[in-house]
């Protein structure tokens, strides 16, 4: 359970980053190279750091990872890409919390698909979450 936690941290730590260089990125930067250079740096990452398990894998693995991935990519690029497009043309302050509100979705997503419950304190944290994004909107 502690690992997690600190993958929590790190995650939380690293999308913070993310969030403040893509917001430098799209107003000083050409959007598309910066996207696939983001893009293909992490594609070089993972792909080395997956290397030794690729050989255990059975093709339709292999096969279904790859149509999902590819999916997924399509899905992201066009996420990042309208992100910096904003962020290019407005404030960060306004623009983050907004982008913000899609902890609520997927919350939501998770309990109608996964039939994942909250807690009382999951509830109270859900519902404090929407009420700072929307405070800081």
């Amino acid at each position: 359970m502690r690992k997690g936690y600190d993958y929590l941290a790190v995650s939380f730590v690293a999308t913070v980053i993310a969030a403040f260089a893509s917001k430098i990125g799209a107003i000083t930067l050409d959007k598309l190279l910066f996207i696939f250079i983001s893009y293909g740096l992490g594609c070089a990452i993972a792909f080395l750091g997956h290397a030794p398990d690729r050989k255990r894998l059975n093709k339709e693995v292999k096969n279904k990872s790859m149509k999902f991935g590819i999916l997924l990519g399509v899905i992201n690029f066009l996420s990042y890409f309208t992100i910096l497009s904003a962020l290019e043309a407005g404030p960060g302050a306004t623009i983050f919390p907004i982008v913000g509100l899609n902890v609520a979705f997927i919350v939501l997503l998770s309990m109608l698909l996964f039939k994942e419950r909250l807690n009382v304190r999951g509830i109270v944290g859900f519902v404090l979450a929407l009420i700072a994004i929307l405070l800081l909107r």
